[in-house]
Parts: C-alpha cells; structure tokens; sequence
C-alpha cells in the first residue's frame, strides 16, 4: 500500500470513529452547536455559498463553495478561530498560553 492509500484509509477510520461519537462532545451543548451553525450562516452568500452542514456531538461537516476573493484556507481559519473562541468564551473554559 502507498502513502496516499494509507493517509485515506488513516482518514476514514477517523471520520468513522468522530461520526460514532466519540472524542470531547463540546458540541452536544446545544448553546455551542447553535453558535457553530449561526457563524457558518452568517457568510453564506458573503464569502461562500453554503450547500448543506450538520453539527454533530465531536465535529461539524458542511458543503460551500468559496467565492472568488476568498481562499478556503482564510474562511477554514476564520472559522475554527471564532468557532473555538466562541466555545471557550461559552462553556467557560480556560485557554492555556503554552
């Protein structure tokens, strides 16, 4: 098997154990679920179209196609920085410098 067959079957038993549920489950408290599905609504149709999204109780999937002026590494960053943030900020946690 080459690295690129291993690195896809590496990725699909993770995506298979996150869709089983396990892992933290941050996004099982419907305050933080509710605020990852409002930042991904809040661009749709400014830097992306958004086709479909699920929040899970571990992880979040969602379909968009990027428009032009954006790049999907600026919108993915922009995301997972205000998503986490906003989860901390929400359940209280405390964020370590280190």
């Amino acid at each position: 098997m080459d690295y690129e067959q291993e690195n896809i079957l590496i990725q699909k038993r993770i995506e298979r154990y996150l869709d089983q549920g396990y892992g933290s489950v941050f996004l099982k408290d419907t305050r933080v679920a509710t605020m990852v599905q409002n930042s991904l609504l809040k661009f749709d149709a400014v830097r992306y179209n958004l086709s479909s999204w699920v929040v899970m109780p571990n992880h979040s999937h969602f379909l968009l196609t990027r428009f032009e002026d954006w790049e999907l590494e600026q919108i993915m960053h922009s995301f997972k920085s205000y998503t986490a943030h906003e989860a901390n900020k929400i359940l209280n946690a405390v964020v370590s410098s280190g």
